[in-house]
């Protein structure tokens, strides 16, 4: 399975099912800054589906999903402080009906769907949910 690595700040479109790691931006402090996960604004915790690797201070979504989308954001505290950043996460998922040929994603409250032909986009649907 292919693994999008991305540095948490910008903001995000990923293709449904892929393994994607968000790396906090946290340089050395002391004492050593602890960080937490949130996908919007619900605390995250290791599990089958997200990976919380303290070392790299990265959190990791397992077959990322239409659920997903959101805000994502660290927060890194110590005891002279605490810094966060964020990033929005669209989803785009395949059609199982036209593979390869359109993809569709939920953007907010919206739902998006680009169609495809020879690796060029032709159109978008844009609905609103």
């Amino acid at each position: 399975m292919e693994e999008a690595v991305v540095k948490i700040g910008q903001d995000l479109r990923v293709v449904e099912g892929l393994i994607v790691r968000l790396i906090c931006p946290v340089s050395r402090g002391f004492p050593t800054p602890q960080v937490t996960w949130f996908l919007n604004d619900r605390l995250v915790q290791s599990s089958e589906r997200f990976l919380i690797d303290r070392r790299s201070n990265s959190l990791i979504l397992n077959g990322i999903d239409l659920e997903d989308t959101g805000q994502v954001s660290c927060v890194a505290n110590n005891s002279a402080g605490q810094a966060s950043e964020s990033s929005f996460i669209s989803i785009l998922g395949k059609d199982p009906s036209t593979v390869g040929h359109s993809t569709w994603g939920r953007v907010g409250a919206q739902m998006v769907m680009d169609v495809f032909g020879d690796n060029t986009s032709i159109f978008s649907y844009l609905f609103l949910i």
